[in-house]
C-alpha cells in the first residue's frame, strides 16, 4: 500500500522504504480523459481542510479500483474565479495551474541517468549466496561471473535446518559498467534489465479515448510510473495482461518515448 500511496502523490518516503512523511496537500488539473475538467486533490487530506474545501467547490469521491488506494478527492466547478480566488485563500493548500503528471515527465531523467543515480549497495559477495539471474521471464539458478543483469541472492543450503528459505535475502541489479550493485523498486529493475538488453518498452495509445496501455511485464520504475497515474490520479486498470492508465495526453507520452526506449502502436478503434 505504501507504494500505491506513493504513486498517487500521498507521500514520500525514503530510498530504503523505512522512513515515509505525507507530502503537502496539492490541486492540480486533469487536462484529458474521462476526469478532464476536474482538478484532483494529493497530499494530505484531513477532516478539517475537506470542510473547508467542501465550502467552496463541489468535491468527488470516487473509490480506486481492486481497492488499490484511497478515494481519489475530484474538485469540480473550479472555473468559477471566485471560487478560485477561495481556494487560493486556503492557505494549507497549494494550487497548480500546469498538469503535474506531464510536468513530471519533462523533468524526468533518460533511463541510464535514472540507473546512475541509484544507491549502490558495497560489500555484496555473490558467491556466498546461491544466485538466480533474470532471463526475461523467470529466475534462472547460475553461477555468478560479472555479468549484468538482475539477481535473486538466496541463502546458500543449510541442511542442518528444517527452514525452506521463500523469497530471495536480496534482489539486486548489477552494472557491469561500473561494477556496481544497485537497488530500487522491483519493477524498477525489471524494466532496467530489459532495456539494457536492447529492448523497447511496447505500448498501445488511443488518442481518441487517451488510455495507454502498457505490458504487465514491462511495468515502468515507480518514479516513471508516477508521471501516468498524476494524469488522473488514479491507478491502473488490468485488462488481458496488460496495464490501463486514463487521462494520458500525446504530451506526456512524447516526454517520456525517448527516456525509456518507448515503441508506440496507436489504436484508432474504441
Amino acid at each position: 500500500m505504501l507504494r500505491h500511496l506513493r504513486l498517487l502523490g500521498h507521500i514520500e518516503t525514503s530510498l530504503d522504504r523505512k522512513r515515509w512523511a505525507i507530502t503537502p496537500s496539492v490541486v492540480f488539473p486533469i487536462t484529458h480523459g474521462v476526469h478532464a475538467g476536474d482538478w484532483v486533490l494529493s497530499g494530505r487530506r484531513d477532516t478539517a481542510l475537506l470542510r473547508q474545501l467542501q465550502a467552496s467547490v463541489n468535491l468527488v469521491f470516487v473509490p480506486q479500483e481492486y481497492g488499490n488506494g484511497p478515494a481519489t478527492i475530484y474538485l469540480r466547478a473550479f472555473d468559477n474565479k471566485q471560487v478560485f480566488d477561495k481556494l487560493k485563500s486556503i492557505d494549507r493548500i497549494t494550487i497548480q495551474t500546469e498538469q503535474v503528471g506531464v510536468r513530471l515527465a519533462r523533468l524526468l531523467p533518460p533511463l541510464e541517468r535514472w540507473k546512475a543515480s541509484l544507491e549502490a549497495l558495497q560489500g555484496i559477495r555473490p558467491h556466498a549466496y546461491r544466485t538466480k539471474i533474470f532471463n526475461g521471464k523467470t529466475f534462472v539458478e547460475v553461477s555468478f561471473d560479472g555479468k549484468r543483469g538482475l539477481y535473486e541472492f538466496w541463502p546458500l543450503p543449510d541442511h542442518t535446518s528444517k527452514q525452506v528459505d521463500l523469497r530471495p535475502q536480496y534482489m539486486l541489479y548489477f552494472d557491469e559498467d561500473t561494477q556496481r550493485w544497485v537497488r530500487a523498486d522491483w519493477y524498477g529493475l525489471r524494466f532496467l534489465a530489459r532495456y539494457e538488453t536492447g529492448q523497447s518498452c511496447p505500448i498501445q495509445y488511443h488518442a481518441t479515448t487517451h488510455q495507454l496501455a502498457v505490458p504487465n511485464g514491462w511495468r515502468w520504475p515507480d518514479l516513471y510510473e508516477r508521471a501516468l497515474i498524476l494524469a488522473s490520479g488514479r491507478m491502473p486498470l488490468y485488462r488481458n495482461g496488460w496495464l490501463i492508465y486514463d487521462g494520458i495526453s500525446r504530451e506526456l507520452i512524447d516526454a517520456l518515448r525517448d527516456k525509456l526506449r518507448l515503441e508506440i502502436e496507436e489504436l484508432t478503434n474504441a
